[in-house]
């Protein structure tokens, strides 16, 4: 018999509910209710069997536990770790015998390099007249080939004294008075300390235009090719911080402060 308050007593079928989803019968008289169907979203459709799918990432063999790589070593305790610094310029040092402190000072300022010159200049003029004086006076007396000879004589003197003066304390200390004054010094290019050999070298340009110079007549060509030469170790000086000296015996001139 139909419930006159049950408008699906007579077997109508309900509407779906809200959403989608099943519909649930009611249960057959004398049978438990059933839960009804969990409602939701569909599953997911399944991957293609020709999808892609990536390797997994490489292991030790016959699988298992893969450590972490551990940290780079750092001080003790911990801490941050600076980055070392890069070489000077940005490009790779290479190796130089020596050491790789070689030749590792500033190059010398050109005003400096300019004083310390006139210095030893005065320092040479002084000592030159206190051995040509003597020799000047007695050249007084004399004539013909002794004058000559004694005009020799002085230009020999003259000319061993700066010689002495320049290369043996080069050689020695890497200094003349000059650049000692101005706190300056010189050093070979390999790293290797100054010697005589390498001090010669340097100033080889001076010393053949001052044993040239002794010669009458050609000594003026000699005093010529003496200005051209200061002139060009001041442009390469205020261009490149070298001389001529430099580029002829393989060194450099640094601060020596």
């Amino acid at each position: 018999m139909s419930d006159p308050n049950d408008p699906y007593s007579s077997g109508a079928v309900p509407p779906p509910p809200f959403g989608g989803g099943a519909i649930t019968p009611p249960p057959a008289p004398g049978q438990p209710p059933q839960a009804p169907a969990p409602q939701g979203f569909p599953p997911p459709p399944a991957p293609p069997a020709d999808a892609f799918t990536p390797p997994p990432p490489p292991g030790p063999p016959g699988g298992g536990y893969v450590p972490p790589m551990p940290p780079p070593p750092g001080p003790p305790g911990g801490g941050y770790v600076p980055p070392m610094p890069p070489a000077p310029g940005g490009a790779y040092q290479a190796y130089q015998p020596g050491g790789m402190n070689a030749g590792a000072g500033n190059a010398a300022e050109p005003m400096m390099r300019v004083l310390a010159r006139v210095i030893d200049w005065v320092i040479m003029f002084v000592v030159s007249l206190v051995f040509a004086i003597p020799l000047g006076i007695g050249m007084m007396g004399a004539g013909g080939d002794a004058g000559i000879g004694l005009s020799i004589g002085i230009g020999l003197v003259i000319a061993a004294i700066g010689i002495a003066y320049e290369v043996l304390l080069v050689a020695q200390r890497g200094q003349t008075v000059g650049k000692m004054a101005v706190g300056i010094k010189v050093e070979r290019l390999d790293g290797q300390p100054m010697d005589i050999q390498s001090s010669a070298m340097r100033f080889s340009p001076t010393i053949a235009l001052t044993i040239i110079g002794i010669i009458p007549i050609i000594g003026l060509l000699a005093s010529l090719a003496g200005f051209v030469l200061a002139i060009a170790n001041l442009i390469l000086i205020f261009t490149q911080k070298e001389s001529v000296y430099d580029k002829v015996g393989k060194t450099r001139v640094v601060s020596a402060k």
